[in-house]
């Protein structure tokens, strides 16, 4: 009598057991293995061969379906082999989980599977496999979405360290331990360059130990108080030559918290502190030509009039009348110190700034002006009200530039050029 079961029949029924032990099968330690999730397929490999035993077959495997690993076979022969099912068809071959899309099939050769307790064996079986298989599954799934994930990360890491390092400035981060947890290769070039293996884990104060600790200490700890950005510039002979640098102190926050990270940038700013004061001259140059057409009537006044003078002192004497000579030459001689502060206004106004600064009061700067336009004001017959508050003294390199454009200003004001005296009388922001 054939008892065996075909693919459909064995799909289709639903075998209730009648909880029959089957001697001489581990069954308990094979399902204790699957559900202790131990890893690899050694356990499915051990539920086959209880089954197979079980059940007297020639032959059981798992495959197919929605299992994308190699099928495995369990041989009555002895030998589990990874591949090498029978090429006959099964006698018995049943669905894992849902038959519209099993996650894989049972497959059984020869033994005793049409009666009620191997019936039953195996709908457990597969029942359990059901669970296995999905479980594992999804761990799967879950691996490879996390490995990608983890790539991910890995990526825009390497990425993020790219831009830091081809940044052309010098970086690093510290915490508020002051431990160094960034540091970029800018930083480990040069002659006071360090490591990035060197620096990082370690305090800012053993890395930058040629700087004053206290001093870092309260850059970093002012900072981290106020969460403002912390600017300021410094020089240095470490290369050799002069050289200017900014540093920037930036707090790092994580969303709404507290100051949790100070970074640190150094930028060389000496070509482009340079380029500034290249500018800055070239600008008070070309405003000092502009001013030649009305300086010039400032010079050329004074030595008409010593011309003047000079021809009278000849005649007077020629005729013997030696006190009025003298008081003509004194009148030339106070003519030519006249043009001689005005050329030295001009001289201070053309100065470079790498020049040593003096320090200038406000009304010495309107005192020069007025001393420059004063001839010019004695023929316009008109005069200038000072209102000059009482303010400290100042050696920035802008004072230089006031002397000029109040001789520009009372010009103007004579000619009434109303639209150039508002551009001039704009306020001008102080150089750093």
């Amino acid at each position: 009598m054939d008892r065996s079961v075909t693919p459909r029949q064995a799909r289709g029924e639903a075998v209730r057991g009648h909880g029959t032990a089957l001697p001489g099968v581990d069954l308990a330690a094979a399902v204790g293995a699957l559900a202790s999730g131990e890893p690899g397929v050694a356990p499915l490999r051990g539920l086959l061969r209880v089954v197979g035993e079980q059940l007297g077959a020639t032959a059981v495997s798992l495959s197919g379906g929605l299992w994308d690993r190699a099928p495995l076979v369990w041989s009555a022969a002895g030998a589990t082999m990874p591949t090498g099912a029978p090429d006959t068809p099964p006698a018995v071959q049943l669905a894992v989980g849902p038959a519209a899309a099993p996650l894989a099939w049972v497959s059984l050769w020869g033994g005793d599977a049409a009666g009620e307790p191997p019936a039953t064996v195996l709908t457990g079986v597969t029942a359990l496999l059901a669970v296995v298989l999905d479980r594992d599954r999804r761990l799967r799934v879950l691996e490879g979405e996390l490995s990608a994930r983890v790539a991910e990360l890995a990526e825009q890491r390497a990425f993020m360290e790219c831009v830091v390092d081809s940044l052309p400035v010098g970086l690093y981060v510290v915490d508020r331990s002051y431990r160094i947890q960034a540091w970029n290769s800018t930083r480990e070039s040069g002659l006071e360059g360090v490591a990035r293996s060197d620096a990082m884990g370690r305090t800012i104060f053993e890395v930058l130990h040629r700087q004053p600790a206290a001093m870092l200490k309260a850059e970093f700890d002012q900072v981290f108080a106020t969460g403002q950005l912390e600017q300021f510039q410094m020089e240095s002979r470490a290369f050799g030559a002069l050289r200017s640098y900014r540093i920037s102190k930036i707090p790092m926050r994580r969303g709404d918290g507290p100051v949790t990270h100070v970074i640190t940038v150094g930028e060389d700013i000496t070509d482009w502190k340079a380029a500034m004061d290249r500018t800055a001259q070239a600008e008070k140059l070309a405003a000092l030509g502009q001013m030649s057409a009305a300086l010039s009537h400032e010079i050329n006044q004074p030595l008409a009039a010593a011309r003047n003078y000079a021809d009278s002192a000849a005649l007077l004497i020629d005729r013997g009348d030696g006190a009025r000579a003298r008081e003509n030459i004194g009148q030339i001689l106070s003519l030519i110190d006249r043009m001689a502060t005005i050329a030295r206004h001009l001289r201070n106004v053309a100065r470079k700034p790498d020049e040593v600064l003096q320090v200038l009061s406000l009304p010495e700067v309107i005192a020069d002006a007025m001393q420059i336009v004063g001839a010019r004001l004695d023929s316009a017959g008109a005069f200038v009200v000072r209102d000059v508050p009482e303010l400290p003294n100042s050696a920035a390199e802008g004072a230089r530039a006031r002397p000029l454009q109040a001789v520009e200003l009372v010009r103007l004001a004579l000619t009434g050029d109303r639209a150039k005296r508002a551009e001039l009388a704009a306020p001008h922001p102080p150089r750093a």
